[in-house]
Parts: C-alpha cells; structure tokens; sequence
C-alpha cells in the first residue's frame, strides 16, 4: 500500500474513533434540555444512555468475527450508515422512547465501527512501525471525550439539542469517502465457524452487568431487580470462563490475558 494511501486511511480511522468518543461524551450536559423538551425527568432519559451502552457491550465482541467473515472496508461500509442513520433518526426523536430506541441504533453502528477500525490500522502497518504510528494518531482522538461536554453543553444553550447529534453526519461522511476512496485491499480471512454459545453468554454477562451498574441507585427501578441482573451477569462470567476452556472458536480469548502487557493495558483500562 502506498505510504500516502496508509497515511490517509489512517486519517478515516482517526475520524471514526474521534467521531464514537464525542458521541459518547457529548449527550451528558445535554440531557436536561432532551428532559425539558420531552416534558420527562432526567432520570427517565438515562435509558437513552443505557440502552446505546447496552448494545455497544453486546455486539463489540463479534466486531473481529465480522472483518474478518466480510472485510474490514465492508464491515466499517456497513457501520459507519447504520451509526448515521442512528443519528440522524436520534436528531427526529420526539419523545424518551423513541430517543433509546434509535441510541440503540447508533450503538449497534458504533459497536462495530471503532474496533473494525482500529483492526483496519493495526492492518496497515508493519509492528515495527505500529508503535510509532498509533502514537501519532492517539493525541487528535484525546479530544473526542474532551470536547464533548462542552460541545453538548454549547449546542443545546446556543443552537438546539438536535444538532447533537448531526454533528456526526459530517465526520461519518468524510470517513466514508475516504475508506472508499484510498481502501483497495481485500483482507477477508478464513474463519472458524461462529461460536453462538459463547456470544449468547457474553452478551447476557454484559448487558446484565451494565445494566444493573448503570441502573444502581435509581429510584424508579426495583433495586432487587438491579441486585438479579447483577448476579446473573456473573453467573453467566463464570460459565463462560468454564466454556472459554472447552472450545477452539472462543468470541473472547481469555488466553490473551497471559500476555503481561496486554493485561496491564486492560487494568489500566478498567
């Protein structure tokens, strides 16, 4: 690939990432104008965070599956609509349920766009030259979450809630015209067959988990329910940990965490 072409693909992926971490940031200081406008509490419009976590935890893990079953630029084709789709649909919400509804849409674009994007990265470069590239990239994507608060906030005194959320409709775009533009390579990859019990099991730990996590202390939920989902979450971890042991085609290798450096980065992380 041509060192221009790597540079530029690069670019989109710096896009995607700054594009998901102010989307996830940038909603916060403006739900109490979403809350007055819907006529609802602020406490009811946590579901319209809730429910975009709550899918974005229970589709990133098949996010490797699918680049590698369908191609990075296809999947990432793929993500990036639905994501825009999901925004533009979030910017026409009239009301609290509709907003969660199309949140999720947006996390399920979202859930894969920024892994397949990273994988698009790691793809391009040699090792020996991943360090110094993802260096490179990690300073504009630092802003996404640091800008979000204070763009949420400006918009919604200043302009309108809706734009919130169009404001992604530029960033997906110029992603989209890049990918297609300067992405040549196929790099579809042979895969094992689909592991639809360890997925089911992921996807019940984490949604469970975040769910009561998210949920913990709200006075309009049964906490006793919050406590169920909680203990479930775990008890499905559990059972994973015994299924991860048993099979070759794991939606999560667990093995990886023997790696000492990739286990700091994720407790760091955590």
């Amino acid at each position: 690939m041509k060192t221009a072409h790597r540079t530029i693909l690069s670019l989109a992926v710096v896009t995607l990432i700054f594009m998901e971490l102010l989307d996830g940031t940038i909603l916060n200081t403006a739900i109490p104008s979403i809350a007055t406008s819907f006529g609802v509490s602020v406490l009811t419009l946590k579901t319209a965070i809730t429910s975009y976590l709550i899918v974005l935890a229970i589709l990133t893990p098949i996010s490797g599956y699918m680049a590698d079953r369908f191609g990075t630029k296809q999947c990432l084709n793929i993500a990036i609509t639905v994501f825009l789709v999901g925004s533009v649909l979030c910017s026409l919400a009239t009301s609290a349920t509709e907003l969660s509804l199309f949140r999720m849409i947006q996390g399920a674009g979202s859930a894969m766009m920024t892994p397949v994007g990273r994988l698009l990265f790691l793809r391009m470069y040699d090792p020996n030259e991943l360090a110094k590239a993802t260096s490179t990239i990690s300073v504009p994507v630092l802003f996404g979450p640091l800008l979000g608060p204070l763009l949420g906030g400006a918009i919604s005194t200043y302009l309108s809630w809706h734009w919130i959320f169009l404001v992604n409709v530029p960033f997906g775009m110029l992603a989209l015209f890049l990918i297609n533009r300067y992405m040549k390579f196929n790099d579809k990859i042979q895969v094992n067959q689909f592991s639809w019990s360890g997925f089911i099991l992921v996807a019940i730990c984490f949604a469970s988990i975040d769910v009561s996590l998210e949920s913990y202390g709200n006075i309009l939920i049964n906490q006793s329910l919050i406590t169920g989902l909680f203990a479930l979450g775990l008890i499905s971890a559990i059972i994973y940990l015994f299924y991860n042991k048993q099979t070759q085609n794991a939606i999560i290798d667990l093995s990886l965490l023997k790696i000492k450096l990739f286990r700091f980065s994720i407790i760091n992380t955590v």
